[in-house]
C-alpha cells in the first residue's frame, strides 16, 4: 500500500549542530535510517548526526514497519568550525582552575598539549567527561606560550595557541589602629619601605 510519506524536515544540516529529520505518513509512526552511513547516521527518532566535518550529501530513508514503501531524502551536510574557548590569566603562587570549553563538533572532547608546555604547576585534569586546567601556579611571572588541541568523538580536531600571562601576586600589609583598618597592596617580589604615621600608611 502507498504510505504517502511526506518529508517535512530540514534539507541542510551543519556538523555538530542539532538536526532532526521529520516526516508524516498515513497510518503510523515514521522511522528513519541512513543510506550513506559513512557520511551520516540517523536515529530511529530522526536525529541526524554527521560523521565527518566536511561538506557532503546525506541520504536518509523514511519508512514504516510492515510497509515496503519508503521515502528517500537528500540532505546537504555542511562543515563547521570547531573552536577552543578562552583561558583567563593567572597569578603567581595562586591556585588556578578553569574548565576547558569547545564549540562545534560532537562532545565529549579529548584535550592535549601539542606545542610548548603548560605553566609550571598546572596540568590538564579530566573529570568524568569534562576537562579543566588547574593547579598551583609556580611559573615565573610573565607570558607562557603553548598550544591545546581538542578532539571530538568523531576524531575531528582543532587547535589554539595561547599566550598565558602570569601576573605578580600582591602582598597585603595591614595595620589596625585607633583610626580603623589600613592596608597597602604591594606586588609580590618588589621592595617597598613603609613607615607608620598616625592613621596613615605611606610608601
Amino acid at each position: 500500500a502507498d504510505q504517502k510519506i511526506t518529508y517535512t524536515g530540514p534539507t541542510a544540516c551543519t556538523y555538530g549542530q542539532a538536526c532532526i529529520a521529520q516526516a508524516t505518513a498515513l497510518g503510523g509512526i515514521v522511522n528513519f535510517e541512513s543510506d550513506t552511513p559513512d557520511i551520516c547516521i540517523v536515529t530511529a527518532g530522526g536525529a541526524i548526526l554527521a560523521k565527518k566535518n566536511e561538506t557532503g550529501v546525506c541520504h536518509i530513508r523514511a519508512w514504516q514497519n510492515g510497509n515496503a514503501d519508503y521515502k528517500t531524502q537528500a540532505i546537504v551536510m555542511n562543515a563547521s568550525t570547531l573552536s577552543l574557548g578562552d583561558l583567563p590569566h593567572g597569578t603567581y603562587k595562586t591556585r588556578y582552575s578553569e574548565a576547558l570549553t569547545t564549540t562545534g563538533g560532537y562532545g565529549p572532547y579529548h584535550y592535549q598539549v601539542t606545542s610548548g608546555s603548560l605553566p609550571a604547576g598546572l596540568e590538564l585534569i579530566k573529570k568524568c567527561v569534562e576537562w579543566e586546567l588547574s593547579g598551583m601556579l609556580h611559573a615565573t611571572p610573565g607570558f607562557v606560550h603553548f598550544t591545546l588541541t581538542a578532539t571530538d568523538e568523531n576524531q575531528v580536531s582543532t587547535s589554539r595557541s595561547y599566550s598565558f600571562y602570569i601576573k605578580k601576586a600582591e602582598l597585603i600589609i595591614s595595620n589596625t589602629d585607633q583610626q580603623g583598618n589600613h592596608s597597602l597592596s604591594v606586588p609580590y617580589g618588589r621592595s617597598h619601605t613603609v613607615e607608620k604615621m598616625p592613621g596613615v600608611w605611606i610608601n
